[in-house]
């Protein structure tokens, strides 16, 4: 689809600037998040609008969480109902970051980001009368979310927005102006906590005299495909400032009254698979056990760049950073193994530790394309043992249960610094003989206990810190 493609890069925005088939050139804006943003970076698409339209705002797409709908910018569909109603339509995109925490929260960073982006876009438009066009957001799942986190949260760019199906809406403050309008959309069988978490949001704006409208579609769970025609006519009324608002009303009356209606909308919105970034082999990593003071043995992955892909640049971390690796960056035309390790635990406990490797790909340095992730596991040994490993209580000479144990290490030093009981009191302990590595004791099931099993956690300084957890069990 594309013929030409120059790169741009200003103060940490990417503007791609590319010549379609069709002649008509589109526009690319991407903006990377900071550290403690909530998404990686966000993209924006729209065709460039000319001299002679006549633009009143910008209907804004945005899908759910994980969906892709870049590609939905040159869609005929899209642009011929954004057209009809004097907007410019741009298809927005969050790349999540590593915490994956939700971008929907726009006061957490995403916000700024689309602002930026934004303005960015608006400039590129060539137009001077960008900086008065209304933002029209219509949004699926966590996509309208975003468009209704906007809408509190910067009022001044909105002109409306429609939210579709969403279950994580904050609820309205009466401290916020509440004057951008809305539709909220319910599906009749969608999940509970989204139909739950809708109907309260809209209950509580209405009663701080928010202009919204809720809509619930019959019949009809998370797909949007049906209701979607009815977001013409409802942005239209914003659009005639009320003057279509009886018409909308009629449409949305004549849909809900009539299964007729209930028809699939020629506006699309499958999401596009995006492709590969790369394959690592393996795709997971299970480096063994290890002992607490040393680090694993070394692994080897290996990446194959995705042929389709035109990435440049990979950067790696640890995101629990329990791992070293080497090398962190690699140029596409200089791949070689990295090699991973566990680092030497500070903390002497044994189990199961699990961390993450995060890859990050670059374009040109700067453009984000997206992120892949690898599991890594292993498991620590510490030096500390008690025989038995777990306690099968006997009745002695008088009848009460009870039995010994030996806690011992390897090191010069041994001291029990706490003892935890659960049941609490159900069982009494007794120290029968010690030596610098190794200590015996003795316990007895308390009267009192009715319970037949319970735990003892033992924790002891051997000089580090390790923790021994013995399980018992009672005729």
């Amino acid at each position: 689809m594309k013929k030409i493609q120059v790169l741009v890069f200003l103060l940490g925005l990417c503007c791609v600037l590319t010549t379609t088939l069709s002649g008509q050139p589109m526009v690319e804006i991407q903006v990377e998040g900071g550290s403690q943003d909530n998404a990686a970076a966000l993209q924006l698409r729209c065709l460039k609008p000319t001299e002679q339209q006549n633009i009143q705002g910008a209907l804004v797409l945005i899908l759910g969480s994980g969906m892709n709908g870049l590609h939905l910018a040159e869609n005929p569909e899209w642009l011929k109902t954004s057209d009809r109603l004097g907007l410019i339509f741009v298809v927005a995109q969050f790349i999540e970051n590593e915490r994956q925490s939700s971008w929907h929260e726009s006061s957490q960073g995403t916000g700024r980001m689309f602002a930026s982006a934004w303005e960015k876009l608006g400039a590129e438009t060539g137009r001077a009368d960008w900086k008065k066009w209304k933002l029209y957001m219509v949004g699926l799942s966590t996509g309208g979310q975003f468009a209704y986190d906007m809408a509190l949260s910067q009022p001044e760019l909105m002109g409306g927005f429609v939210t579709l199906k969403g279950g994580h809406h904050r609820m309205p403050e009466p401290t916020q102006q509440l004057r951008v309008p809305g539709l909220l959309v319910i599906g009749e069988t969608d999940m509970a906590f989204r139909r739950e978490n809708l109907r309260q949001v809209y209950e509580k704006g209405r009663l701080l005299s928010a202009p919204w409208e809720l809509l619930v579609d019959p019949g009809c769970g998370h797909a949007s495909e049906r209701v979607s025609h009815l977001i013409p006519p409802y942005l239209q009324s914003l659009l005639d400032a009320g003057k279509q608002a009886a018409s909308w009303q009629t449409i949305k009356t004549s849909y809900l009254n009539s299964p007729d209606q209930h028809q699939e909308s020629p506006l699309p919105w499958q999401s596009e698979q995006p492709d590969p970034l790369a394959v690592a082999h393996p795709n997971r990593l299970d480096l063994g056990k290890q002992a607490w003071n040393l680090a694993s043995e070394t692994a080897e992955l290996r990446l194959q760049p995705a042929e389709s892909s035109d990435w440049d640049e990979v950067r790696i971390v640890s995101l629990r950073k329990l791992l070293e690796l080497s090398p962190s960056l690699m140029q596409r035309d200089s791949l070689r193994p990295v090699t991973i390790q566990s680092k030497a635990l500070d903390r002497a406990i044994a189990g199961s530790w699990t961390d993450t490797l995060l890859f990050t790909y670059y374009k040109k340095g700067r453009q984000k394309l997206g992120l892949s992730r690898v599991p890594v596991s292993f498991r620590s040994q510490n030096n500390l043992s008690c025989t038995p490993p777990s306690l099968l209580l006997q009745e002695d000479a008088s009848g009460t249960p009870g039995g010994t144990f030996t806690l011992k290490t390897s090191t010069s030093q041994l001291t029990l610094t706490r003892l935890q009981q659960d049941p609490p009191q159900s069982l009494q302990l007794e120290k029968l003989s010690e030596t610098a590595t190794q200590q015996t004791w003795q316990v007895r099931k308390n009267s009192l206990t009715t319970t037949k099993h319970g735990t003892l956690s033992l924790i002891c300084e051997t000089p580090v810190q390790q923790e021994i957890l013995i399980h018992w069990f009672s005729p």
